[in-house]
């Protein structure tokens, strides 16, 4: 690999910061934690006839563009985790040693 594109890699892995990948799983995990919880209430709430009828699909809406936004949140995640793996496995040791310090382990 020629050194612009080992740099080029090494500003984009730089961009995504590795090193948060703890600090994002975690917020990742809460999101979808929650999402379920919230979508248990409103499962109750409809088994117990607690929403008015009109108001249901105002409630289903909102709650399908929480699932896509963490969703999209998730690919995301997913595909900067993937760019820094292919990135690591690609490069030459010098660089290696740089992503894994600024990694800070996530590799």
């Amino acid at each position: 690999m020629e050194l612009g594109s080992a740099l080029n890699y090494y500003k984009g892995i730089k961009k995504i910061k590795p090193g948060e990948y703890a600090v994002k799983h975690h917020a990742m995990e809460l999101k979808i934690s929650n999402q379920i919880i919230q979508l248990e209430w409103l499962r109750k709430d409809l088994k117990m006839d607690l929403l008015p009828v009109d108001s249901i699909p105002i409630y289903i809406t909102l709650e399908e563009r929480n699932i896509n936004n963490i969703s999209m949140d998730f690919k995301r995640h997913y595909y900067d985790y993937q760019y820094v793996i292919n990135s690591h496995d690609s490069l030459d040791p010098y660089f290696k040693n740089i992503i894994a310090k600024s990694c800070n382990g996530a590799l």
